[in-house]
C-alpha cells in the first residue's frame, strides 16, 4: 500500500479510519507502516548521525517590537521559505511575541547518497534513509527544546506560553517532531507547505538542499511503493507518525494544490494524519503559496491569537 498521487484522498481517509484498513500483504512491516500505534521510544530522541553529532541548526532570537509580552513563536524555515513570510513574522513581533527563528538547511546531515541498484537492497537503503531522517529530526527537536530552556532560565520573567510552532516548506515537515518532543507543552501550530512521508518529499519533490541524493529510479512502481512502506515502518519521527502529537491542539495548515517543492499529495496525507484541521488550500504552485501567505499575514496572526485564547 504505497503512495499513489491519484488515490491520496481515499488513502488519507483510510489512514484516519484504521479499523477499515485491510492488510493483505504477508510482510508485517506494511501493517506497521500504516497503523503504527506505538509511542515514540525514548531512544529515538538520542539518535545521532552515524559519524558523530553535528552542530545544531543555526538559530536566532528576535525580540518583540512591543512592550507587551505575548509568548513565543518558534519559526522553522528551510527550503521552501522566502521573504514573503517576513510580514507575518513582523505582525507576530508587533503583537509582543518573541520569535525563535531556526534554519533547517538539510533534512539529512551529513549529506549522503543513497541508491538502490537491485530490489533486494530496498530493505537496507530504506532503513538507512529512515534512520538518517530520524536523526536529523531528533537533532532539530532537541535544539528547539534547548533554546526554550535556555531563554526560560536567562529571562524568567518573559513568558514562554503561549507557545506557537510554525514552519514553512521543509520547516513545516519538521514541526510535528518538535511537537512530539514537547509533548503537550505548546498551544497552537501553523504548517505552511508541509507534507508527510519524507521519503516521498525527497523522491518526488524539488528540494535541492535536503542533504540526500536518493536514487530509486531502477525500481518498478510496486517496488518503489514497498520502499516507501519499509521507510515508514522503520521511521519513528517522520511526520506521518508524529502528526498525532498535534491532535487536540489548534492547527492551521496552508498548502498549494500544485506544490512542486513539497509534493501536494504529501500535504493531503499530512492533513489526514493531523485529523483534518482547518486548512487553506491555494490553487497554485509553491510560489503562489508564498504569495498567498504574504497577503494573508494579518489573517494568520489573527487566527493564532484566537486559537491561543480558547
Amino acid at each position: 500500500m504505497g503512495f499513489d498521487r491519484r488515490s491520496v484522498p481515499s488513502l488519507a481517509a483510510a489512514l484516519l479510519a484504521a479499523s477499515c484498513v485491510t492488510i493483505t500483504e504477508e510482510d508485517p512491516r506494511r501493517a506497521r507502516a500504516i497503523l503504527y500505534p506505538e509511542p515514540v521510544p525514548v531512544s529515538a530522541w538520542a539518535m545521532r548521525p552515524a559519524d558523530g553529532a553535528r552542530t545544531p541548526p543555526p538559530s536566532e532570537w528576535v525580540a518583540p517590537a512591543s512592550d507587551r509580552a505575548a509568548g513565543v513563536l518558534v519559526f522553522l524555515e528551510g527550503e521552501g521559505s522566502g521573504d514573503e513570510v517576513e510580514p507575518v513574522l513582523e505582525r507576530f513581533s508587533s503583537d509582543g511575541f518573541r520569535i525563535l527563528r531556526m534554519r533547517i538547511d538539510r533534512l539529512v546531515d551529513p549529506p549522503r547518497r543513497l541508491a538502490v541498484a537491485r530490489p533486494e537492497e530496498v530493505d537496507d537503503v530504506a532503513g538507512e534513509l529512515a534512520r538518517a531522517v530520524d536523526a536529523r529530526l531528533a537533532s532539530v527537536a532537541r535544539a528547539v527544546v534547548a533554546e526554550l530552556d535556555r531563554i526560560d532560565v536567562e529571562e524568567p520573567r518573559a513568558p514562554i506560553r503561549p507557545l506557537v510552532l510554525a514552519g514553512v516548506g521543509l520547516g513545516a515537515c519538521v514541526v510535528p517532531a518538535v511537537a512530539a518532543r514537547l509533548g503537550g507543552g505548546f498551544d497552537a501550530a501553523v504548517l505552511i507547505g508541509g507534507g508527510a512521508s519524507l521519503f516521498e518529499v525527497v523522491a518526488a519533490g524539488s528540494l535541492e538542499t535536503d542533504g540526500v541524493e536518493l536514487e530509486v529510479g531502477s525500481l518498478t512502481p510496486p517496488q518503489r511503493e514497498f520502499f516507501g512502506d519499509v521507510y515508514l515502518a522503520e521511521s519513528r519521527l517522520d511526520p506521518f507518525h508524529t502528526a498525532r502529537f498535534l491532535a487536540g491542539k489548534p492547527v492551521l495548515m496552508i498548502h498549494a494544490r500544485f506544490d512542486e517543492v513539497v509534493p501536494h499529495w504529501t500535504g493531503d496525507v499530512l492533513h489526514g494524519r493531523l485529523g483534518s484541521p482547518k486548512r487553506l488550500r491555494v490553487l497554485g504552485t509553491h510560489e503562489d503559496l508564498l504569495e498567498e501567505v504574504e497577503e494573508r499575514g494579518e489573517w494568520i496572526a489573527t487566527w493564532v491569537e484566537d486559537a491561543v485564547r480558547r
